[in-house]
């Protein structure tokens, strides 16, 4: 991606060795930013650093210990690799310094870039690189509305046996339900009972009727889909390819003579159509997918699940061990799903994402819900302290707000 750039000759030979691009799976290191590292290649004011240290940020921002601040704007990027080239304005004889060194950086030193693209008046400390002035909630798109009046989904005196119990859940066409509660408090139990994964007690009605899955596959057949936190255990079979993960859920549509082969053909056409329609970064889609980053495994957790066609979509955790660019292009997702009229519910433990995300948000406690707060209280400064407080039994239960 660099040719004809200053940077032709310095990766001729590949990637330096001991560059990281992405961040730590799980993301526990570096909550809600974008970080990586970066390298001084130019006098000039050229770095090298990753791609989404700047992604969605309206400008990037270098600011030195001298307290010069230097206004950055990226040159080259290359996504698939998450790295990018960003130049500094007016910085002739670039006097950078090494973090906690007063030495000078000679071309081909090595800094660390830490960003908060989307975080507001963020400015860093020399060799750190960072978005600047975009609010954090812009990488939630605008909230529709529900469709139709009619349930897509309805729970009544609903629960997984032994873990959750009495819980009433309605969810509309078009709407965004989300589901928040500590660790332990039933939401992720309560969601493998709606598929059939666990065993339930109470009414689970989908489309108006009366059903009990025993099954995930059950529950596809009549409309339902469950995308799991458990990326790699129960999302994906990692050391399967792209196109095999993609069509698992959906394989009797592939199947021929009987099951005894499969249309590959239809098979990679299906894969491309996905990564194509949520701009999956996969240049070899035959290779497996746990070569792909967090954020585009998640896609493709997502997009498999979409292929069965659902009418209602129960996501756990969504954005889980994905960087801050790829959580905006999931968010964006889901919201243009239910201006379409799937029904979907969001299980999470990001308040930010509940409260950015859903038109109401269900909180649970102990196995049954602890009460639901509505579009305009979401809307409230104080939206997260109320969900903790009725997380955590400081409110009294079956309180609305």
């Amino acid at each position: 991606p660099f040719k004809g750039t200053p940077f032709e000759d310095f990766f001729k030979d590949g990637v330096p060795e001991g560059f990281e691009f992405n961040q730590p799976e799980g993301g526990q290191t570096q909550p809600r930013s974008g970080v990586g590292s970066g390298v001084i290649v130019d006098k000039d004011g050229l770095v090298l650093t990753n791609n989404h240290v700047g992604a969605g940020a309206d400008t990037v921002t270098v600011e030195l210990p001298d307290g010069r601040e230097f206004k950055a704007a990226e040159i080259k990027t290359d996504p698939d690799s998450d790295l990018a080239v960003i130049k500094l304005e007016n910085a002739h004889d670039l006097p950078v310094s090494k973090l906690g060194d007063s030495d000078k950086l000679d071309i081909g030193d090595w800094v660390i870039a830490i960003g908060n693209p989307f975080e507001l008046e963020t400015t860093v400390s020399a060799g750190i690189i960072s978005g600047k002035g975009r609010e954090l909630g812009s990488i939630y798109p605008p909230k529709g509305e529900a469709v139709s009046p009619q349930p897509a989904i309805e729970l009544a005196g609903f629960g997984a046996v032994g873990r959750s119990r009495g819980i009433a859940l309605a969810v509309r066409p078009g709407e965004i339900v989300g589901i928040a509660g500590l660790v332990g408090s039933g939401r992720t139990e309560t969601a493998e009972a709606i598929v059939g994964l666990r065993r339930s007690e109470g009414t689970l009605r989908v489309a108006g009727r009366e059903v009990r899955f025993a099954s995930p596959r059950e529950a596809v057949r009549a409309g339902v889909a469950y995308v799991s936190e458990d990326r790699k255990g129960r999302g994906l079979h990692v050391s399967l390819s792209s196109v095999a993960n993609m069509t698992l859920p959906s394989l009797d549509r592939h199947a021929r003579l009987a099951g005894l082969s499969l249309d590959a053909r239809g098979e990679r056409a299906v894969a491309d159509r996905w990564i194509r329609d949520f701009a999956i970064r996969c240049a070899r889609p035959n290779l497996p997918i746990s070569s792909l980053s967090g954020g585009n495994q998640q896609k493709f957790a997502l997009a498999r699940w979409l292929e069965t066609a659902p009418k209602v979509l129960v996501i756990d955790e969504p954005t889980r061990g994905v960087d801050v660019g790829a959580k905006g292009e999931i968010y964006r997702i889901v919201a243009a799903l239910a201006r379409e009229g799937l029904a979907c519910v969001v299980i999470s433990s990001e308040l930010p994402e509940l409260i950015g995300l859903a038109h109401r948000v269900v909180v649970m406690r102990e196995g049954g819900v602890a009460g639901e707060l509505g579009r305009d209280t979401l809307a409230l400064a104080d939206a997260e302290e109320r969900i903790v407080r009725l997380a955590s039994g400081l409110q009294e239960e079956g309180e609305s707000q």
